[in-house]
């Protein structure tokens, strides 16, 4: 949802630049709506991107199942690192 609320705020900014907005006075303005309105859509279709990749592995595990054997994973560190150790299923 947030991807999408980004995304129409970078939508909005293209209007605001297609319209002829009164507020958008010097090059200085367009060069910020402009750069702000690419910010806003990278958000956007980047957070959209994450939220259809967790439900294609929500999706993916509901029709899966759990497996049938406990697993058995660990993470430690050593100050500098990050181990993940234990039985993969």
């Amino acid at each position: 949802m947030a991807g999408g609320i980004s995304w129409a705020i970078s939508r909005g900014t293209l209007n605001q630049l297609r319209t002829n907005d009164p507020r958008i006075a010097t090059r200085e303005d367009v060069q910020r709506n402009v750069s702000r309105g690419n910010t806003w859509q990278t958000v956007g279709i980047s957070l959209l991107g994450a939220g259809a990749a967790g439900l294609v592995t929500a999706a993916g595990m509901y029709v899966l199942g759990s497996p049938d054997q406990p697993v058995s994973l660990g993470v430690s560190t050593d100050g500098t690192s990050a181990f993940v150790h234990g039985r993969w299923p």
